[in-house]
């Protein structure tokens, strides 16, 4: 695998990125209707991507994994999943990708780039 640096900041990344908008889904359907996605198989995707020198991951605090758009009911699940395989890993080998500014939840504060959106996320 080949590495970039990053912007100014110097850290190397790997010149592929795996990204999380839509992951393995399962054909079974959670209450709302929607796919599960399949973690096992996620997991072991991740797995041999880091394994073959894929050092970043790109997620989403709306991502879901199996469906979009997503609704409030499934915000999250994808990083929930990363989350899954990140303790499979050295955390300090990845570099973790992600957005903040989407809808997470109702109220005036569940969206958006206040420092109080961004800690919460």
């Amino acid at each position: 695998m080949q590495y970039v640096k990053l912007g100014w900041s110097g850290v190397k990344v790997s010149q592929l990125c795996l990204g999380t908008w839509y992951l393995p889904r399962l054909n079974e359907r959670d209450e709302y209707g929607i796919h599960k996605v399949d973690v096992n198989t996620t997991i072991k995707i991740m797995r041999r991507a880091y394994d073959e020198g894929i050092n970043c991951i790109d997620t989403a605090n709306r991502y879901h994994g199996a469906m979009a758009p997503v609704d409030l009911n499934h915000v999250g699940n994808s990083e929930k999943v990363v989350g899954e395989f990140l303790k499979t890993v050295d955390r300090e080998s990845i570099v973790l990708a992600t957005k903040v500014r989407g809808q997470m939840a109702p109220w005036p504060n569940g969206e958006g780039l206040s420092r109080k959106h961004i800690r919460w996320q």
